[in-house]
């Protein structure tokens, strides 16, 4: 039978290129096959906000909020602070953007931290930055960054690198925002992934 990290890329394929009726089939394998997966289950959450199918949205919030704070390992709590940064950005919770920023802070004080690790959760608190439109902790964060610039989605959440530094540098006032957001819409376009596409789209009008 197909594993849940084939249904979970398969996922991940599906929202980024907008692909709704793949991601509902694959959303729904996950959820049933993953009932106490709280990073999961959030994701799926996100996917079918952004079909308005989605009534229990808020309560996989809370399940994220709650597993980020006491699962022991640090890559599941780094998944679930990640997912909470990503939906309080996407749909406007800044209460919950400053909890996910000082839930990874918390990781990122953590000694001996995976380069992955680090990453991701580094990743959540810059999306924390962006949510809480915090300036100061948006240009720190861009610095610590700064080196994913041109890679693409590869990392913890479906985000394009490039998306994330534009919002960072326009949340710190950087000049560089331009040439990243181009540099994302570039990506997503020949990758064929419209919905990140689309957000990129948003993002950079509101930087204008």
């Amino acid at each position: 039978s197909e594993t849940t990290g084939y249904r979970w890329a398969q996922y991940n394929i599906a929202y980024l290129q907008g692909d709704l009726a793949n991601m509902d089939e694959a959303g729904e394998v996950l959820d049933r096959r993953n009932p106490n997966d709280s990073v999961i289950r959030l994701f799926v959450g996100i996917g079918a906000w952004h079909r308005k199918r989605r009534s229990d949205l808020d309560e996989r919030i809370q399940a994220a909020q709650e597993t980020g704070h006491v699962d022991p390992l640090i890559g599941q709590r780094a998944g679930n602070v990640a997912h909470l940064a990503l939906a309080a950005r996407l749909m406007d919770r800044p209460a919950d953007a400053v909890l996910a920023g000082e839930m990874a802070r918390s990781i990122l004080a953590t000694q001996k931290l995976t380069p992955v690790d680090e990453t991701s959760a580094r990743i959540a608190a810059g999306l924390a930055a962006v949510a809480a439109n915090s300036a100061p902790d948006a240009k720190e964060h861009y610095q610590r960054l700064k080196h994913l610039r041109g890679t693409g989605i590869g990392w913890l959440i479906p985000i394009c690198a490039d998306r994330l530094l534009g919002l960072l540098a326009h949340t710190g006032g950087m000049p560089e925002e331009a040439a990243h957001f181009d540099a994302a819409l570039a990506f997503t376009g020949r990758a064929g992934y419209r919905l990140e596409a689309a957000w990129t789209h948003h993002d950079y009008s509101e930087s204008l």
